[in-house]
């Protein structure tokens, strides 16, 4: 998993992100530890009653794991084959990812991932949670295609990365000309920023 170059230089720019979130409808958390991770995500959870993972780092899905309770679970990387993988995906009420970075000045969740169904765990369940580092912030659009090119032009030709630029909830204006959430894809983006790792 590589690592941004850029990164953000303070909080003055986390506090802008997650102005920047709230603006996009986006649900935004700074969570410092474990704990708070795990109360964070339950809060998140109630009354799920499926939820896929895709990408997760593996002490990050220890922690969701945790948050899940009894809630079932399926990891995306598991289910062998995309039409598995599509109903999964397309009955589950959350998904929870890893992004890549995030870009403070727009908001933007930049995920990178290697497959289909991985992309699919983000814009199918009617909720998505996105995990990132809080080392992984970058300042803005131009550093984030810059960021986005260089992995792209560094991956094998056979293996190029699937690279997604969320900015919070499907939204669409086109019925009656009202501004609608979660027409075409999620209902609900959270974004949680780990300052534990």
């Amino acid at each position: 998993m590589p690592e941004p170059v850029i990164k953000t230089s303070g909080r003055r720019d986390f506090d802008t992100l997650l102005e920047n979130l709230r603006v996009l409808h986006a649900g935004a958390h700074f969570v410092r530890g474990r704990d708070e991770t795990v109360s964070v995500l339950r809060g998140i959870l109630t009354g799920a009653s499926s939820v896929v993972l895709a990408g997760l780092p593996p002490p990050v899905e220890t922690v969701v794991r945790e948050a899940l309770g009894g809630i079932t679970c399926t990891r995306v990387e598991e289910l062998g084959g995309s039409e598995p993988a599509r109903l999964s995906l397309s009955t589950a009420d959350i998904g929870i990812t890893w992004a890549q970075f995030v870009v403070t000045s727009t908001g933007a969740i930049v995920e990178v991932v290697q497959d289909d169904a991985q992309k699919l765990a983000s814009c199918l369940p009617e909720t998505h949670v996105a995990m990132v580092s809080s080392s992984a912030l970058i300042p803005d659009l131009g550093h984030a295609m810059s960021e986005v090119g260089r992995m792209i032009s560094s991956s094998p030709p056979d293996r190029r990365p699937i690279v997604s630029f969320i900015s919070g909830p499907s939204e669409t204006g086109d019925i009656e000309m009202q501004l609608l959430y979660g027409v075409h894809g999620p209902h609900a983006v959270h974004v949680l920023v780990l300052g534990w790792i």
